[in-house]
C-alpha cells in the first residue's frame, strides 16, 4: 500500500513539473515620449546662400532667402566653436543681405542662424559650413581676449587715412514699425523708418522724416518730443547711446554717432557710424596700436568688423594688419587667438 502512495506521489509532482508554464519575461518599460517644444522650428530648406565663394582677408556676402522671424540673426564662428560663442550678429529680414569679413586662417567655418525666444535664450536654427582654403598652421595658438570697449577709447574723429568707412542702407515707410508718441503736428508726408542698434530687448531706434527735417527717438523711448532738436532731412551727423548687453550679462549704454544721408542715385538713405574705439594694447612684450571701427554691419555691436593692429610698428594700419573674431594674430614670436569681447 505504502509503496502504492509513493508511486501516486512522483506522478502528480513530475506532472506538475511538466505543466508549469515558462517564466514570462519581464515587461519592457515604455517611456512616455517628451513633450513637444511649443517654440518653433527651422524649415529643413535653408534660409540663406552665399553670394560667392570667401576669399579669405576679404569681405563676403549672405543673401536671405525666405521670411524669418524678427529676432534671428546671422553669425560666422569656427566649425568646433560651441554654440554659446558667436562672432559677427546680423539680425535679418528676408531680402537682406549680410556681409561679413572673411577669416585669414584657413580651416572649416559654419554660417549659423539663431533664434532669440521671447521666453530668453536663443538656439541655432541653421548651419552652413564651408571651407577657407589653404593648410591650417599645426602651431597651437594661445588665446588673446580683447574687450574693445574696455580696453580701447571712443572716439567720434576721423579714420585714419588709408580707412573708410562703409554703408549700410535703411528702407523708410509710410507706417511705423512701433508706435511712437508724440509725433510733430503734420504738415506734410511722413516717412518712418529706424536703425537696430545694439542687444538688447528693444534694438529698434525709430526716426520720422517730415517737413525737411530728421525726427530720431535718440533714447529710446518711443517718444519723439524729448530727443532735442530735429536735423535736415537731405543729410547729417546724430549722436545717441546705444543699450547693450554685454557677455557678462550686465547692461550698460554705449556711445555711438551716425551720418546718414539721402543717395540719390540709389534712391534710398543711407547711414554708416562715424566714431570708433583705438588705444594701444600690450601683449607678449610689445605695445600694440589697435583700432575698432564698423565698416560693414552697423550696429553698435564693434566687433563684427575686427580689429586693426600696427603690427609692423610703421605708424598705421596696412591691408595685411586687420583680424576677425577668431583669428590667428602673429605677435612677436607667438600666435594667439584674437576673441572679441564687445559686446
Amino acid at each position: 500500500m505504502l509503496w502504492m502512495l509513493l508511486a501516486l506521489f512522483l506522478v502528480l509532482g513530475v506532472g506538475a513539473l511538466l505543466l508549469r508554464p515558462a517564466s514570462i519575461p519581464p515587461k519592457s518599460t515604455v517611456q512616455a515620449p517628451l513633450k513637444t517644444s511649443s517654440e518653433p522650428h527651422a524649415s529643413h530648406a535653408s534660409p540663406f546662400r552665399l553670394r560667392a565663394s570667401p576669399v579669405p582677408g576679404q569681405a563676403f556676402e549672405v543673401q536671405v532667402l525666405s521670411k524669418v522671424a524678427t529676432n534671428d540673426w546671422l553669425t560666422l564662428v569656427p566649425a568646433e566653436a560651441p554654440e554659446q560663442d558667436w562672432g559677427s550678429q546680423f539680425f535679418l529680414e528676408k531680402g537682406d543681405v549680410a556681409a561679413f569679413q572673411t577669416p585669414q586662417t584657413p580651416g572649416r567655418y559654419e554660417l549659423r542662424l539663431y533664434r532669440n525666444w521671447p521666453s530668453g535664450g536663443s538656439q541655432v536654427q541653421e548651419r552652413l559650413a564651408f571651407e577657407i582654403p589653404g593648410q591650417a598652421p599645426a602651431t597651437v595658438a594661445k588665446p588673446w581676449v580683447v574687450d574693445i570697449s574696455k580696453e580701447l577709447t571712443y572716439t567720434g574723429d576721423d579714420l585714419p587715412s588709408n580707412l573708410s568707412w562703409g554703408q549700410t542702407s535703411f528702407a523708410t515707410d509710410s507706417q511705423a514699425a512701433e508706435k511712437l508718441q508724440n509725433e510733430p503736428p503734420a504738415a506734410g508726408p511722413k516717412l518712418y523708418g529706424y536703425f537696430r542698434l545694439g542687444n538688447s530687448a528693444d534694438p529698434i531706434y525709430s526716426f520720422l522724416i517730415q517737413d525737411h527735417k530728421f525726427y530720431l527717438d535718440r533714447n529710446n523711448n518711443e517718444d519723439l518730443s524729448d530727443d532735442g532738436a530735429p536735423s535736415p532731412d537731405g543729410s547729417g551727423s546724430v549722436a545717441l547711446e546705444v543699450d547693450l548687453i554685454d557677455s557678462d550679462g550686465q547692461h550698460r549704454k554705449s556711445p555711438y554717432q551716425i551720418w546718414y544721408f539721402f543717395n540719390a542715385h540709389m534712391n534710398g538713405y543711407r547711414f554708416y557710424a562715424r566714431c570708433f574705439y583705438a588705444g594701444e594694447l600690450s601683449l607678449n612684450g610689445l605695445t600694440i596700436k589697435a583700432l575698432a571701427f564698423e565698416s560693414q554691419n552697423h550696429n553698435g555691436m564693434w566687433r563684427d568688423d575686427g580689429l586693426w593692429l600696427d603690427l609692423n610698428r610703421n605708424g598705421g594700419f596696412d591691408k595685411d594688419e586687420h583680424f576677425a573674431h577668431h583669428d590667428r594674430v602673429p605677435i612677436g614670436a607667438g600666435i594667439f587667438d584674437l576673441h572679441l569681447k564687445h559686446p
